[in-house]
């Protein structure tokens, strides 16, 4: 499906031609949306990186298997990318949160490896702007400002001496317009709920009350039966 470039016989080459580019993909909305701008708005290669981060929320599995399945999709219906998936335990210290420095961080350490084995650093790190599900509140450390020098202190801890790449932050689009520019097919692939509830089965359905869910809501209800993933049941459009 894919090039890990960290696999033995993996078969990777960087073209030298092309800016080389890192970005995470959580199987939600936001880096979805980012992964097609880049695949089909520019000639970068891409290097797309899944932090797999159990905690108490348990959305981990159901995150990784979306973020799976809209790799396939883009990589089928748009260009080749190399796809890295991590896994990361926190139940036992985190409930929920610090998504972005952790993300920030692996990043760091994804690109001290790459640069040592390729002798090439990436060009860009490229992020989603900050969503409206995140926690803004009027204190100093939500600041855009703020959030941004997080993001390059997190990945520096984990780069090291490592040359530091571009840090791109994309505009914040709505979730109406990122849902109408990605279409149905892809849409349906992602995965939004902050807290998902598991069935005696083992399946996962959204909450219809977190953050996320409420933001869904007038989104799926404006666009209609087309845009609602399998899991999303009647709560989560009313």
């Amino acid at each position: 499906m894919h090039l890990n470039p960290f696999q033995e016989d993996s078969g990777f080459l960087i073209n030298s031609d092309a800016r080389l580019t890192l970005m995470p993909l959580s199987g939600g909305l936001d880096s979805t949306y980012l992964l097609k701008r880049l695949l089909c708005e520019s000639d970068d290669q891409l290097v797309v990186f899944h932090l797999t981060m159990a905690n108490r929320e348990g959305r981990e599995a159901v995150e990784k298997q979306a973020a799976t399945a809209i790799a396939q999709h883009c990589i089928s219906a748009f260009r080749p990318f190399s796809l890295i998936e991590i896994g990361l335990d926190r139940r036992q210290v985190s409930s929920f949160g610090m998504d972005m420095q952790t993300v920030a961080f692996y990043s760091g350490l994804i690109q001290r490896q790459f640069s040592g084995k390729y002798c090439r650093p990436f060009d860009q790190f490229y992020m989603g702007g900050w969503a409206t599900e995140d926690d803004i509140d009027p204190t100093p450390t939500n600041d855009g400002e703020d959030r941004r020098q997080l993001i390059i202190d997190h990945g520096q801890a984990g780069r090291g001496f490592t040359s530091r790449p571009e840090l791109k932050i994309h505009d914040i689009v709505s979730k109406q317009e990122q849902a109408e520019y990605l279409g149905s097919e892809l849409v349906r692939l992602c995965w939004t709920c902050r807290t998902p509830v598991r069935d005696k089965q083992g399946n996962h359905t959204e909450c219809s009350t977190c953050k996320t869910c409420e933001q869904m809501k007038p989104v799926r209800a404006a666009l209609g039966n087309d845009f609602l993933p399998e899991w999303v049941t009647a709560e989560a459009v009313s």
